[in-house]
């Protein structure tokens, strides 16, 4: 029997064990917060929150939309959080000492950093990430390399890049094309997100791009069509526009320069008392206010080129405006408008005594308004789902010297994702996609086209430590009411990045690619100049194919300075490739047709079949300090070989192919030109590195491209081309180049440069049949307030 004493002293036991064990159930394990700019108080979104203990992270969670975060430390209350963004210095919490304060929020404000020793992508993941730790190679381009070199259009910076080669308006990574003639491309475009190529020839529109807000560039290297749909097969090339910071901003430029009179006296087609110029100038002006982001400005550019037909002008403004309510929506609104006059020049009338003036019936001048419009909204429900829908309407038109349209072609498109985070190691996005483009034009067969495309999409990424996966998936459809129903099937990529060693990654990735034929491939009809037509082929099908890459991105921190530097090798196939082939017409006798005694040829783009494109990069992307100078460099090496499967069988058998590639190096290669091995309009490599030193207010700066030859096109060309046969003969080891500047900083908001292109005056040519620009020279003031 338990007397008195002993009842009490239980009860007293049992009430004390009771009163702990309420007090730890009650004890707070959940911690909720904002994180915002020290000085603004802009809401932070995307900003990682992560558990540490002694130095290891145990998870990690993003902040939300609206900079908001909710994570349970449960277990973890002696670690510390971490918040860490890129731009911005870390900050380090105790946890124990948040949950004594028992306050049911924390407000987190994060310093901008002056100097940025990371890169981060948007391109390729769910939410932001560093470019290490990417399964695909992803290469940056900053806002320097394209206002220090006066790269007044996209084109000129980005063919900076590595493995990255244009033809006219034709852009090819890694030799996945080769030349289209201006319609279709197998590289999509995107502006902040959403795709940007004209509805009817699915190309790129360089020029229209607002330079004057660029933020960064982001160029996937290999396909990307489970992310981003049909012309993603062979890359992305992602232009980021800029948000405000925490003070206002206004940036001017302003350049004015001429062109060198050519290497050859007699392509000269100006007198001595003229030379070609080139001016234009750009504002760009970026400010916040309590919950409202704008960013404002325009261009407008006049450029006499060395080409008798091809001068171009173009006006231009552009406009975002973001919504920042104090609730879990944020919204906004963007739109471009351009005016451009732009002459074309496809052919020279003859490479040894006019090389700048065109083939009779080869060259126009075009009048184009191009303008889009992009509604947005997001929101982040109570569960940590976040809902972005986003919208674009593109419009290209083109006007004849009457002002009558003569092509014209509407884009409306429409994207809605859906991102949660399931856990500390999985997070998923899930969207839809539709674009409906309506084309008219004079050189269609009467007809006004409408086009649907419908898409479903999803991607899973896995955290384990050092190891992080990918899994995507797309299908989409191309429908033309009365005309095609077609789908792309489901597209898979997949991919693993594992960090090696502090710095140093490893990465492997598979990617299915599609790509739909344009409007313009399939229902083009013109006359390019005597004896030359281009015609529409309704009978293309479809593309596809698949990219494996496999390499090592090492991230060298040296202070408070990163350099990248990145070795990959990796290989590109592709079924019912689609590329324009120069033909004869022919007559019941398979005898090619004379008309007044000229033979008669015409291009149209053709299924050539399979394709295997294989090789080896190695890059670098930073700046470092050498001796106490601050040095940039932007650059690397590609080689690839581009093996034609359908006229050379025997390489569908891949020893029989990498037989022909060991062969490609050296003076075996004109073997594989014989043998009809390679794909025509690839080169077999090329070089390229921009350095710049600073050097107290003064900025030195070089640039070099080495672009190999181009071994293999259409011989018909040779014939059709005065001079082409002769001009191959004479540069049949390919062209290189190099540009300088110099910038001198007498204060920290103003510049003056002064850059010289082609300094040797080299002829080089990224094309047959048109050559490059001699030398020019270029004064550029800029100015910061």
């Amino acid at each position: 029997m338990i007397n008195f004493h002993t009842r009490n002293s239980l009860a007293f036991f049992v009430s004390l064990l009771v009163g702990i064990t309420s007090f730890s159930a009650q004890t707070p394990t959940i911690i909720r917060g904002s994180v915002s700019d020290l000085n603004s108080e802009i809401s932070l979104p995307g900003v990682t929150v992560q558990v540490v203990c002694d130095g290891e992270s145990v998870y990690a969670i993003p902040t939300n939309i609206n900079g908001g975060f909710q994570i349970d430390v449960g277990g973890h209350t002696m670690c510390d959080l971490l918040f860490s963004f890129v731009g911005y210095s870390k900050k380090l919490i105790n946890i124990a000492s948040v949950l004594e304060t028992k306050e049911s929020s924390i407000n987190v404000r994060l310093t901008a950093e002056s100097q940025v020793i990371g890169m981060a992508v948007v391109s390729a993941s769910i939410s932001e990430r560093d470019v290490e730790d990417e399964i695909v190679p992803i290469e940056v381009i900053k806002p320097y390399l394209a206002s220090n070199s006066n790269s007044v259009g996209l084109k000129g910076v980005v063919s900076k890049t590595s493995g990255v080669s244009i033809m006219d308006s034709q852009v090819s990574i890694r030799g996945g094309s080769g030349y289209s003639y201006g319609v279709g491309s197998r590289v999509s475009l995107l502006l902040d997100g959403m795709p940007l190529l004209s509805g009817d020839l699915s190309e790129i529109w360089w020029s229209y791009l607002p330079m004057e807000h660029m933020g960064q560039i982001e160029v996937i290297k290999g396909a990307a069509s489970s992310l981003y749909g049909t012309s993603a097969s062979n890359g992305v090339i992602h232009f980021r526009t800029v948000w405000p910071g925490s003070t206002p901003e206004t940036y001017i430029q302003a350049f004015n320069g001429v062109y060198s009179d050519p290497a050859v006296e007699s392509w000269r087609w100006w007198d001595h008392s003229y030379s070609p110029v080139l001016n234009g100038a750009s504002i760009s002006h970026r400010q916040s206010w309590d919950k409202v982001d704008l960013v404002i400005g325009g261009n407008i550019l006049s450029d006499k080129t060395y080409l008798s037909s091809g001068h171009e002008q173009r006006a231009r403004f552009s406009m975002k405006l973001r919504f920042r309510p104090p609730s879990r929506v944020l919204f906004g609104i963007s739109a471009i408008a351009q005016y451009q006059q732009m002459g074309r020049f496809i052919l020279w009338d003859d490479y040894e005594t006019s090389a700048y003036l065109p083939m009779n019936g080869t060259a126009s001048q075009d009048q184009w308004f191009n303008m889009n419009i992009d509604p947005w909204v997001s929101y982040t429900d109570g569960r940590g789902g976040g809902h972005k829908l986003t919208n674009r309407f593109y419009r290209t038109s083109r006007y004849n010297s009457g002002g009558e349209v003569t092509m014209s072609s509407d884009l409306f498109m429409s994207e809605y994702k859906y991102s949660k985070k399931i856990n500390e190691h999985f997070e998923t996005q899930l969207g839809s996609f539709l674009s409906v483009q309506s084309a008219h034009s004079s050189i269609y067969p009467d007809a006004s086209i409408i086009t649907l495309n419908p898409a479903v999409f999803g991607q899973i990424e896995g955290h384990h430590g050092r190891l992080r996966s990918v899994f995507g998936a797309r299908m989409e459809q191309n429908i033309n009411p009365g005309f095609f129903d077609e789908s792309s099937g489901p597209v898979f990529r997949a991919g693993l990045n594992y960090e090696i060693s502090h710095g140093t990654h490893f990465r492997a990735s598979y990617s299915q690619s599609y790509r739909f034929a344009s409007l313009a491939e399939k229902f083009f009809t013109a006359n390019l100049t005597d004896g030359i037509d281009i015609i529409g082929n309704v009978d293309l099908q479809s593309e596809s194919g698949l990219n494996l890459e496999a390499g090592v991105k090492k991230k060298l921190v040296v202070g408070n300075k990163a350099i990248y530097l990145d070795v990959a090798v990796f290989m590109l196939q592709f079924e019912n490739m689609i590329e324009y082939t120069l033909r004869p017409q022919v007559d019941s006798l398979g005898s090619i047709i004379i008309d007044e005694g000229v033979l008669q040829f015409y291009f149209q783009a053709l299924n050539i079949g399979r394709s295997r494109i294989s090789g080896f990069e190695c890059s670098a992307n930073g700046e470092i300090d050498v001796a106490g100078i601050p040095v940039r460099v932007f650059g690397g090496y590609t080689y690839q070989y581009a093996g034609d499967l359908s006229r050379d069988t025997s390489q569908v058998n891949f020893s029989s192919y990498f037989d022909n590639f060991m062969d490609s190096f050296g003076d075996t290669r004109d073997s594989l030109v014989t043998a009809g091995s390679l794909l025509k309009y690839r080169n077999s490599g090329s070089f390229k590195l921009d350095v710049e030193a600073d050097l107290g207010p003064i900025t030195l700066g070089a640039s070099v491209n080495k672009e190999d030859f181009i071994d293999e096109i259409d011989w018909y060309f040779n014939e059709l081309v005065s001079g082409l046969a002769n001009f191959r003969e004479q540069f049949n080891k390919g062209f290189s180049s190099i540009d300088s500047r110099i910038i001198y900083s007498p204060k920290e908001d103003v510049r003056f440069s002064f850059i010289v292109s082609n300094l040797q005056n080299k002829i080089t040519s990224s094309r047959p049949g048109i050559l490059s620009s001699p030398r020019k020279f270029v004064l550029k003031f800029d100015y910061k307030f």
